[in-house]
């Protein structure tokens, strides 16, 4: 069984580093018994901008204010001498964005939806203010980045939650990219090519390979997976990932958790097969094959716009049938007790 439990505590960045340092969100993993744009970073997110006045000059000191629609998390930045504002190592959100400066009508862009990994660019032209006056724009959809080096694609939430997987073994997404595939007998990711030990992959910029075999954890085993219901989305980077990914050129699976926000939310499952489910084997037996998987995440607010619970857990039980069968024996020759009594059907399981 495989659980997830993260605590986030969302602060407003305006003066402390310590009210900066409380927006971040740390997880703690528990096992017991699981098309984007320039790279932002390993499990988080970017924003940056430029901020012109009516005849596309560049606006100085223009304040910025980021805020997330779902967890309340607020980062304040002002733009340089070249009207340029930057938020780097923001948490994948949805976020409301307001531009205000002295002389200029106040302006705010709603549904900017910043992706794990990627660099969400917006600009903003000021118009002058008249009396008082505020400008509401609804983000539309982001244009191809023509300075990003990778080529890269983004899985969003709702293809993790809502695709048939086999197993709920999230990596089996990547697959959805091209160039992708996974090797047959340990389930490796093996990227434009390239070996799957030279893959990298990081949960909320946490390493996840095995340090043994090289590709991701639970890839060979698959006891060892990450629960399905604490992913949110990621990013695949098939080539030219930056260098402050590290460890290997080759391609590089960029993912991000769930986290609780304001709202109360989460999910349950049960699947199970049995025996009355199973079709004959190839000899015309039909033996006693169960699997069953279930599990669950649920999260929400421990305090409004401050802090925030999240924990998921899942668990895959398995009974995999066998038959023994010894052959006539050779005049003589006795089978002994002991051995004789395991002829038939077994079962192995991975509990």
């Amino acid at each position: 069984m495989t659980t997830l439990i993260s605590i986030s505590v969302a602060g407003r960045c305006r003066s402390r580093a310590w009210a900066c340092a409380l927006a971040l969100a740390f997880v703690v993993p528990l096992a017991f018994a699981r098309p984007a744009f320039a790279q932002a970073g390993s499990g988080v997110a970017a924003i940056e901008g430029t901020v012109t006045d009516p005849d596309n000059r560049p606006v100085v000191g223009a304040l910025v204010i980021i805020v997330s629609s779902e967890t309340g998390y607020e980062r304040t930045v002002y733009t340089d001498a070249r009207g340029r504002y930057v938020a780097s190592g923001m948490p994948v959100s949805t976020y409301v964005v307001d531009v205000s400066a002295p002389a200029f009508a106040a302006t705010q862009r709603t549904g900017v939806r910043l992706s794990v990994g990627a660099t969400e660019t917006l600009d903003v032209s000021l118009k002058i203010a008249k009396v008082t006056e505020t400008v509401t724009v609804t983000a539309a959809a982001p244009l191809l980045d023509k300075h990003e080096t990778a080529t890269s694609s983004t899985v969003d939430a709702r293809a993790v939650a809502q695709l048939p997987i086999r197993g709920r073994d999230f990596t089996e997404f990547v697959q959805l990219t091209p160039a992708i595939t996974q090797e047959s007998d340990r389930n490796g990711l093996v990227i434009s090519g390239q070996r799957s030990i030279n893959s990298n992959i990081a949960i909320d910029g946490t390493d996840f390979n095995d340090a043994l075999q090289g590709n991701q954890r639970g890839g060979n085993e698959g006891v060892f997976f990450f629960p399905q219901a604490a992913v949110q989305e990621f990013q695949v980077i098939r080539s030219g990932a930056t260098a402050e990914i590290g460890r290997t050129n080759s391609g590089f699976i960029n993912v991000v958790t769930k986290s609780g926000s304001n709202n109360l939310h989460g999910e349950a499952f049960y699947y199970d097969r049995e025996k009355a489910l199973t079709s004959p084997d190839a000899f015309d037996r039909k033996l006693n094959n169960q699997q069953s998987q279930f599990g669950g995440a649920i999260g929400g607010p421990l305090q409004h716009d401050r802090a925030f619970l999240f924990g998921a857990a899942e668990q895959s039980l398995l009974k995999v049938p066998y038959m023994v069968q010894f052959d006539a024996q050779a005049a003589g020759v006795a089978v002994p007790a002991n051995l004789l009594a395991l002829q038939g059907e077994q079962r192995g399981t991975n509990y």
